[in-house]
């Protein structure tokens, strides 16, 4: 099975980890669920190629093997890295529903 998360949303409350140079509230879950289930995690970008048509491009999410760095804010922090990478290969198909900052 898949199991998709936001994980760009805003949080009121949450890890705190660096987006584009600054500390937000950050959703733990995506490494979570990759701790606890094990499986490969992916972040998904879209582009737009021209009207009415996009490339949908997939990074793998590479979180910590080793324990001592499985860490919330270790996790959070990768995971804000794989939203960077993935809105920085077309910003201006970034759709923000909420205010990150």
């Amino acid at each position: 099975g898949v199991i998709g998360v936001l994980a760009d949303q805003k949080m009121r409350q949450g890890v705190i980890a660096p987006f584009f140079g600054k500390e937000v509230p950050t959703t733990p879950l995506p490494g979570l669920f990759q701790r606890r289930s094990g499986s490969t995690t992916l972040s998904f970008s879209v582009e737009t190629t021209e009207p009415l048509k996009w490339t949908i491009k997939v990074f793998p999410v590479d979180y910590p093997q080793n324990k001592e760095n499985k860490t919330r804010e270790k996790e959070a922090e990768i995971s804000n890295k794989a939203i960077e990478k993935a809105l920085s290969e077309s910003p201006l198909d970034g759709f923000w529903m909420s205010a990150r900052f």
